[in-house]
């Protein structure tokens, strides 16, 4: 049977609901720091009373202008430039957030690949002797032409003796490794 009573006062009371809290938005977030608030509110603050002591009080007089300019248009402007920044600073973020999230899945994909590739290469048997354990890998440096300059010096090019070098590989590449004593002595 069921108990309306209790569902009654579950729904009353919101039992067994989550409630999650609001997120603020940007705007707030950079709004209520100190450094961008303050001056946001000084400024909008002296021209509001500037404005009212334009048409009603008569206050002020002749220190109208330069009050307004110091303290209302130039905290105000410098909240804003802050406001701007940190506008777009949370969207950067949130743009380096969604690169991240594709970048992750990217390399996720690239993991399940390497291991189905994994998968095919041990159901194949191994494939052995491509290479001497004993082959030598050796290379050698060749001159490149792209850097010839003629030995000059200073902002025109590298001087004589530093050359910039391109290394080729050696024609005997997989050969035999010989031994030192084979190379000078020929036993």
């Amino acid at each position: 049977m069921v108990d309306f009573v209790a569902l009654r006062n579950q729904i009353l009371h919101g039992e067994g609901e989550e409630v999650s809290e609001r997120q603020p938005t940007s705007v707030e977030t950079e709004s209520f720091k100190l450094a961008t608030g303050i001056p946001l509110f000084v400024g909008l603050s002296t021209l509001a009373f500037i404005g009212l002591d334009k048409f009603k009080l008569k206050m002020l007089g002749k220190a109208q202008i330069p009050l307004m300019m110091l303290m209302g248009i130039a905290p105000l402007s410098y909240g804003v430039g802050r406001l701007t920044r940190g506008l777009s600073s949370h969207e950067e973020m949130k743009r380096y957030e969604r690169l991240l999230e594709a970048t992750q899945s990217a390399y996720a994909d690239l993991d399940e690949q390497a291991a189905e590739f994994e998968g095919d290469t041990e159901s194949q048997p191994e494939q052995l002797g491509y290479l001497d354990p004993d082959a030598q890998y050796f290379f050698e440096p060749a001159v490149s032409a792209n850097h010839l300059n003629f030995g000059a010096v200073g902002l025109q090019g590298d001087a004589i003796g530093q050359e910039i070098f391109a290394y080729e590989a050696h024609q005997d590449l997989f050969s035999p490794r010989q031994s030192f004593e084979s190379q000078t002595f020929g036993w």
